[in-house]
């Protein structure tokens, strides 16, 4: 913009100085002669510095530092007295000196860059984390933006615009889950006196290139930077002009980035589409130790010895990964559903035992009975008398021995079924090791199973118990019935022993 400056003086040949940094923008114009301009053209001279930032203008004689005109705020003023300075500029040969400085406004959301050419070699200055900071103090929220005053370029990344139309700017963005990609970071990377910087590589990620190579390189650069970071084991911001980064895999790799060395594009290229491919996995671990096993075989610690070919190398070596990995889990599954079907057999022989229990004790039962009854056929008396004081007494041992045997059965299939457990979750833990825990959910169907399983005994051990109690109160019916006398003389024996206690 400072051509536009120039109309202002009457001079051929002016020596010109500019300089710009993070504060201001300074222009010195040394010359012979103020043009004869009318209020109007000097009006909008001023009026093409009206962004929001602060305009100081100083007119001095090249023998005097004491300024003869100067401009902050009363344009009127300051077009007056350069009116009458213009009168008598003709009548000498003094040179004059003009010097513009513009002290950026640190509370407007824009940042003004008045010279990029200017700026770009002062930012080639400051050191690599000095660099990310600026970005970073500039980018609030979503899209950060720069305007080119005066200058027709553009340059557009995921987060940042350099351009002298932003009003006219209706581009949308790639939406960033910052935080989620930071967090993943933490994890699996170290980060060392940049840890508090917030920025991705997505955020210096081009769009549309600039005319000026300085920016471009200066934004590629950090591409580069924040992606090796992100696929490190540990990055450590600690020199002026350096960045150190160590990549732990086959074999352990140091690699040093000088903020002033070059960079293939195609390296910068490949590192980006390495990182974009692990971080957009929900789970990166398995991702960034593959890579980091790759990348420390075919980089070297300057990065200007890369293989054209390391990102398709990665892929293929993950598809293979993949494959092992499918064939170890299909080994796994298959084990596993061969011990869920040896479980599930053993669980329907554990239901199926307390029915041999009850058909046990009802033979035992019967056989008694009938064989009470034989014998007894073949006496005077029959049928008559079947229920005398011995078979009685043995009949009511035999039914308390029923519901002993009925408890001890049904506590048996309690403490089987526990065992059950026990084993069940013993070899899922097993497989801690080699699964993560959401494919051992998926490969023992989140216990289903074990569930179905548990139902099932206990399902049928209730009809059997009920079956089983239905069978014990015929008994004591029977025994009531048919041996009335014997058990009443029992009860009152009983009787007697608990008065004489």
């Amino acid at each position: 913009m400072y051509q536009k400056l120039l109309e202002i003086v009457n001079d051929n040949n002016p020596i010109i100085k500019i300089s710009e940094n993070l504060i201001e923008f300074v222009v010195e114009v040394t010359f012979n002669d103020i043009s004869n301009k009318d209020s109007n053209f000097y009006k909008s001279i001023l009026k093409s510095f009206d962004y929001g930032d602060k305009v100081n203008i100083d007119i001095s004689s090249e023998f005097s530092s004491k300024a003869i005109l100067r401009y902050d705020t009363d344009v009127d003023e300051f077009l007056k007295k350069l009116d009458d300075e213009i009168i008598k500029s003709k009548d000498d040969d003094e040179k004059y000196i003009l010097n513009v400085t513009i002290s950026r406004n640190e509370s407007n959301e824009i940042f003004n860059i008045y010279n990029l050419d200017s700026f770009m070699n002062y930012m080639n200055t400051l050191s690599i984390l000095e660099q990310f900071k600026f970005f970073e103090k500039n980018r609030e929220g979503g899209v950060c933006k720069f305007r080119l005053v005066n200058i027709e370029d553009e340059l557009i990344t995921n987060t940042f615009i350099f351009s002298n139309k932003l009003e006219n700017n209706t581009k949308s963005y790639k939406v960033i889950e910052r935080e989620e990609i930071l967090e993943k970071r933490n994890l699996n990377s170290s980060v060392i006196c940049g840890e508090k910087l917030s920025f991705i590589p997505e955020d210096f990620k081009i769009i549309i290139m600039s005319k000026n190579k300085l920016l471009n390189n200066l934004i590629r650069k950090l591409e580069l930077i924040s992606s090796i970071v992100f696929i490190s084991n540990v990055s450590v911001f600690k020199d002026v002009n350096e960045l150190n980064c160590r990549i732990i895999g086959y074999k352990t790799l140091s690699i040093v980035i000088d903020k002033d060395k070059h960079i293939d594009d195609s390296v910068i290229n490949q590192l980006y589409n390495i990182y974009s491919w692990v971080y957009s996995s929900p789970n990166i671990s398995d991702k960034i130790g593959l890579s980091r096993n790759i990348l420390s075989l075919g980089l070297n610690e300057n990065l200007d010895a890369v293989s054209n070919d390391l990102y398709e190398s990665i892929n293929t070596a993950h598809e293979i990964y993949l494959q092992e990995n499918i064939k170890e889990y299909l080994g796994v599954k298959a084990k596993v559903t061969e011990f869920i079907f040896d479980l599930t057999q053993k669980t329907s022989e554990l239901a199926s035992g307390i029915c041999k229990a009850l058909f046990n004790n009802i033979i035992t039962v019967i056989t008694f009975f009938a064989t009470i009854v034989i014998m007894n056929s073949f006496s005077e008396n029959r049928l008559e008398n079947i229920f005398t004081k011995d078979i009685t007494y043995i009949s009511l041992a035999l039914w308390i021995g029923s519901i002993v045997y009925m408890i001890i059965s049904t506590l048996e299939i309690l403490f089987e079924f526990k065992r059950y457990k026990q084993v069940y979750y013993r070899v899922k833990n097993s497989y801690d090791d080699v699964l993560n825990s959401q494919d051992i959910d998926k490969v023992f169907k989140n216990d289903i199973y074990l569930n179905e399983d548990r139902i099932y005994v206990i399902k049928k051990s209730i009809v059997y118990l009920i079956f089983w109690v239905a069978v014990l109160a015929i008994m004591i019916i029977l025994l009531y019935k048919l041996g009335y006398n014997n058990i009443k003389s029992i009860i009152m024996n009983l009787m007697c022993i608990q008065n004489m206690v």
